[in-house]
């Protein structure tokens, strides 16, 4: 089998017990054995329980960023109300999904993956939405923002925050926020 398979069958494995117990009760063996292989075989691919966990947060993160990079291919430069309304309920939708963080942000022993996870992604995202500015062309709303790769980055921390811990935080109010803070004119 292929060295990038068989890793991301560990992964997969990995992220499936993260969800049905937690990363906290889930060992290497119980990974190894959902993955079809033997112990030794998992060091092989990682030196140890964190390096999986990150593996772990990297896949979920490259998934959320697929499904931003769909969103990204239907902006509407003219009606961007609708287009930050689209990725709100994007990351609503990713961050109540169980097969992403919805059950796992239930946990407290998960509390890490999923503030690796908004880190990770504020990082991925603020550069995504920064290489858009230049998509885009130059804006009156770009333009005022003296360091808009940090104010994107602040940003989506701060949305998915209130989204996780907020529940009933509306889009209205977070578009309203969002447009504030980026000077668009809505």
């Amino acid at each position: 089998m292929e060295t990038d398979a068989r890793r991301e069958e560990f992964i997969d494995a990995a992220r499936e017990l993260f969800v049905s117990q937690g990363i906290r009760d889930t060992s290497i063996t119980q990974i190894s054995d959902r993955a079809g292989v033997t112990r030794s075989l998992f060091y092989h691919y990682f030196s140890n329980k964190e390096a999986i966990v990150n593996a772990v947060i990297d896949q979920i993160t490259t998934d959320f960023m697929e499904q931003v990079e769909l969103w990204h291919a239907t902006f509407n430069r003219d009606d961007m109300r609708a287009s930050m309304q689209a990725l709100i309920g994007l990351i609503r939708s990713f961050l109540r999904d169980e097969n992403n963080l919805g059950s796992l942000s239930l946990r407290n022993e998960n509390a890490m993956l999923r503030q690796q996870f908004g880190v990770r992604t504020a990082q991925t995202l603020s550069h995504r939405f920064e290489q858009q500015l230049d998509t885009l062309g130059s804006t009156a709303w770009a333009e005022s923002l003296p360091h808009p790769r940090e104010t994107y980055y602040v940003l989506v921390i701060g949305c998915m925050s209130l989204m996780t811990h907020s529940g009933n935080v509306s889009d209205d109010t977070l578009i309203d926020i969002i447009a504030d803070i980026l000077h668009i004119n809505l």
